[in-house]
């Protein structure tokens, strides 16, 4: 789980953890991408924080087809790391003059073509992003096969089967259908767990 029912997340790990997936993960991407919905319910800032030696601050990425992000966001305000919002057509873009937006199609689910936005991150050198969430988000790169690599961290707390899972895929009918994925290391945290898995071929 990702979050409790009620969509509060803050915290399921400790700060040793999240001191972690900053010095391991955001400081050492050249982007880190979220859908719209962990704007509009976190207010992210989406920066490196608290890694000492960190030179350079990754591109911020925000999929949000219709134009939802509210204009007064943190990162639509700060000029701490550059930001692209990447929009379907006929998106809202009043209000985003401000930063950078690139438009792509959009599938038959009214989602982006995710594809098309790695082609272009790959064009401006990007190869290494950080897909932060939410689970619809990681959902939608996981089902496109667009994932080399999951990073998990597990925090001591149980939260029920009310909180949101942060994989959103129907249940396979049997184990064989499920998606196989290799544990490749394995690191203890303070009470938490960090996870490395990788793409197995079926």
């Amino acid at each position: 789980m990702v979050c409790c029912e009620d969509g509060s997340s803050q915290w399921i790990t400790g700060s040793e953890a999240r001191e972690n997936s900053h010095r391991t993960l955001r400081a050492l991407s050249q982007a880190i991408l979220v859908g719209v919905g962990t704007v509009l319910a976190d207010d992210c800032s989406l920066t490196v924080r608290g890694v000492e030696g960190a030179e350079k601050q990754p591109l911020r990425v925000v999929l949000d087809p219709r134009g939802r992000i509210m204009r007064t966001a943190k990162i639509l305000r700060t000029e701490e790391a550059p930001t692209l919002i990447v929009v379907g057509p006929g998106a809202d873009k009043t209000g985003l003059e401000g930063v950078e937006v690139l438009e792509v199609e959009v599938d038959e689910n009214g989602g982006l073509d995710l594809t098309a936005v790695l082609k272009d991150l790959a064009g401006r050198g990007i190869f290494q992003v950080l897909v932060e969430g939410g689970a619809k988000t990681l959902t939608n790169f996981i089902e496109n096969q667009l994932v080399d690599e999951l990073v998990v961290y597990y925090g001591p707390v149980l939260l029920g089967q009310g909180g949101s899972p942060f994989y959103l895929s129907p249940s396979p009918s049997t184990i064989s259908e499920a998606q196989p994925w290799r544990l490749h290391c394995v690191q203890r945290i303070a009470d938490d767990l960090r996870c490395e898995y990788r793409k197995m071929e079926c």
